[in-house]
């Protein structure tokens, strides 16, 4: 399916975690919480989709959220089940001169 990322509760308030996941070459970074209980979380999918150039989606206990590289939700829901389907598309627009284990400053 690809290679996916997980973050776990508070990783995703880190934007240093998405970063790293990202330029692992992850296609897809996954954040599982308890409860999502605010909107941090779903501010922080935002900008890490956005800023890293890689769909991240947010599951908490009935939540899911995803964003698009753009930092749109594309899909989010308060269900047992939310179903969405994910292009996955990468653009390194904020990080095209990073590369692993090299980044400029």
């Amino acid at each position: 399916a690809g290679r996916i990322g997980v973050l776990v509760e508070g990783d995703l308030l880190f934007s240093e975690s998405a970063r790293v996941l990202a330029l692992c070459d992850a296609e897809l970074i996954v954040c599982v919480m308890k409860k999502v209980t605010d909107a941090a979380p779903q501010l922080m999918l935002r900008a890490g989709a956005f800023s890293n150039g890689v769909a991240m989606l947010l599951v908490g206990k009935n939540y899911a959220a995803v964003s698009d590289i753009r930092g749109k939700i594309v899909t989010a829901g308060c269900a047992d089940v939310i179903s969405a389907e994910v292009k996955i598309e990468k653009d390194y627009r904020l990080i095209s001169e990073r590369r692993r284990g090299l980044t400029r400053g």
